[in-house]
């Protein structure tokens, strides 16, 4: 679905859980990239960054 965000992450191969932290109830992403975004690209990171943060997390669930 995001194939060229995927070009540029530095997360592939990784778990959920490393890829944020817990701040008390709340999930924080804290995705890395292997560079900056050209500016066209920003309004797709926008968008896949605002899909994943309706995400619901579970602290007390393991990644699978």
């Amino acid at each position: 679905m995001y194939p060229r965000l995927l070009q540029i992450s530095d997360e592939i191969g990784r778990k959920v859980s490393d890829m944020g932290f817990w701040n008390g109830p709340i999930w924080e992403w804290t995705l890395k990239w292997r560079r900056d975004w050209f500016e066209w690209k920003k309004p797709i990171v926008e968008e896949f960054l605002q899909l994943i943060q309706v995400c619901i997390m579970r602290i007390d669930a393991q990644d699978q």
